[in-house]
């Protein structure tokens, strides 16, 4: 099974100082490998996620599995020693990532944050592209990048459309996947990401403001979709 990594670039203004970066960084890959080491330990982590890819699941039934989910990861943080703040910002990140199948490798600090998200598929790897789109991820990585700030600061996520573009062909060649489909399936995305950008500057304009962290837009780079 092949697995491609997506770098995701976050950038602050005013920057980061690198000593700053290379806490962030550190701490996500301390967390990283925490729920990595989780997953290996724990046959209950797989069987909450198969749960929760059933079609016939009721909401209920999967706040509530979700919350089981919650509760392993958010107690494996705890152990591994990581801050109580931090671990709530943790445990909303993955839960969201391990719930659409997507890793977190590891992140770098070098003159920004760059986060490397692991897709095993070309379905995967379109549901980053909309998290990216919609905000989500954005929202899920301010939040522990706010434990480090100070003063207010606004955040970015870039992701460079030549990245993602070879991760996509690198999916769809081992997928078997022809190129009649890949068009398809580009074309596809980029409808949905003119109405994700339609919905998220609604949405900036309600909200994007937390405490001292100013959400900032999200940019596909060399890409039509450009959000402001």
């Amino acid at each position: 099974m092949v697995t491609v990594l997506l770098p995701a670039h976050v950038h602050t203004v005013p920057e980061l100082d690198p000593r700053t970066e290379e806490q962030i960084s550190h701490v996500i890959n301390e967390a990283g490998n925490i729920v990595s080491r989780l997953q290996k330990s724990k046959p209950e982590i797989a069987v909450l996620l198969k749960t929760l890819r059933k079609e016939n699941l009721t909401d209920v039934e999967k706040d509530q599995v979700r919350e089981e989910l919650k509760q392993e990861i958010s107690t494996a943080l705890k152990d591994g020693r990581i801050s109580p703040g931090m671990t709530k910002s943790f445990t909303r990140v993955y839960v969201v990532l391990l719930m659409n199948g997507i890793e977190l490798t590891k992140s770098e600090g070098s003159g920004s944050i760059v986060l490397y998200l692991g897709c095993r598929s070309v379905e995967t790897l379109l549901t980053v592209r909309q998290m990216i789109l919609s905000g989500l991820l954005l929202r899920l990585f301010s939040d522990v990048i706010k434990q480090f700030v100070q003063r207010q600061c606004q955040v970015q996520l870039v992701v460079q459309q030549e990245d993602y573009d070879m991760c996509l062909s690198c999916l769809s060649i081992a997928a078997g996947t022809n190129e009649k489909t890949l068009y398809s399936l580009v074309l596809f995305v980029k409808i949905v990401s003119q109405v994700c950008i339609v919905a998220f500057r609604y949405y900036t304009l309600k909200l994007l403001s937390c405490d001292n962290i100013d959400l900032h837009s999200m940019v596909f780079v060399n890409s039509v979709q450009r959000l402001r």
